[in-house]
């Protein structure tokens, strides 16, 4: 009796230390009022990346909602910090680097009036699949970067059963210092607010489709499928990347030519003087190369360096220089 009243202790126990994975529609109670037009924000930055939306416009009698397609029921999944949840989505950049000043995800907290009641936003960015081998390059899940949020004007429902219960909010993670250089990553996204339900993280809903992605939830330790509770179809992850495209450039700095750039392997420098020194910085203000040379030209190899944004110091007879560098 003992070891039986132990292992339901342990179920408590664990059952207690995470919420709910998925705000479900089973039966929703309908509610008749309908939303004013969505109007969604502009970034003052230019929009990288857009994931997909979540603006189905169905309602023929009124504006735009975020309704539930076919038979699926999972309205919004759970993604709190702190409570061992998290959604991530793979994003790819075909060429170049992009200089991420900001990504927004859409969340709601049922109950919550129109006032956004999101207070933290928590972002890791991999350099692959979280689930198989990725490494976290940016972020963590400790530190706080909402810099922005507010209604969007949509509400969250079911098609037969959708009100104002769950106006969803966009949220705005400033991500400093984040340059990346071509390839996949995936955006690993948690949240906090002031409501006791959720936060509950918008999933991609297209009219017509019940899989829209292949995003991942993390529960525990484990990353699995994003999954619709109804249809068991893929869903994806709604956000959106800003920034600017760092774009590939030969450039010159006070006759000083430097090309290619961005790189993955050797970046020549080449002056019409001769130069005395090069120096290498990341983006921590850290020295991680000097080279010495007395020609008009020096070689810089990037193939063991990380990929991302470099500073460059050149010395030459007539001053001193400054530009960055992109390793690939």
């Amino acid at each position: 009796m003992k070891t039986i009243f132990t292992f339901i202790s342990i179920l408590a126990f664990v059952a207690a230390g995470f919420a709910q994975a998925s705000d479900d529609c089973n039966g929703c109670t309908p509610q008749p009022l309908k939303p004013g037009n969505q109007t969604v924000q502009n970034n003052a930055k230019a929009m990288l990346y857009d994931n997909g939306g979540f603006i189905t416009g169905i309602n023929a009698s009124g504006p735009d909602s975020s309704v539930l397609q076919g038979t699926n029921t999972t309205l919004g999944a759970g993604f709190k910090n702190g409570q061992g949840y998290s959604i991530a989505d793979d994003f790819t950049i075909a060429s170049g680097s992009w200089q991420i000043d900001s990504i927004v995800i859409f969340s709601y907290q049922t109950g919550s009036t129109t006032t956004s009641t999101f207070d933290g936003i928590y972002i890791q960015i991999w350099d692959g699949d979280p689930a198989s081998g990725g490494t976290v390059v940016w972020g963590d899940t400790t530190t706080n970067i909402l810099s922005d949020t507010y209604w969007t004007d949509v509400y969250r429902g079911s098609l037969g059963a959708w009100g104002t219960t769950r106006p969803i909010m966009a949220v705005t993670a400033a991500t400093t210092a984040c340059t990346l250089p071509a390839s996949t990553y995936w955006v690993d996204v948690q949240a906090t607010g002031t409501e006791a339900s959720g936060p509950w993280c918008i999933p991609v809903t297209i009219t017509g489709q019940e899989g829209t992605g292949d995003a991942y939830q993390r529960i525990g330790a484990t990353y699995g499928a994003l999954t619709d509770g109804g249809s068991a179809q893929g869903l994806g992850l709604s956000f959106i990347v800003y920034g600017s495209v760092i774009s590939d450039i030969e450039e010159t700095v006070n006759e000083t030519r430097i090309y290619p750039n961005p790189s993955n392997s050797i970046i020549n420098i080449e002056s019409g003087e001769k130069i005395s020194k090069l120096i290498v910085y990341d983006q921590m203000g850290n020295a991680i190369n000097t080279i010495e040379t007395p020609g008009t030209s020096a070689q810089i190899e990037t193939e063991n360096m990380n990929p991302g944004i470099y500073h460059i110091l050149i010395e030459t007879e007539s001053g001193i220089s400054s530009t960055k560098i992109v390793v690939e």
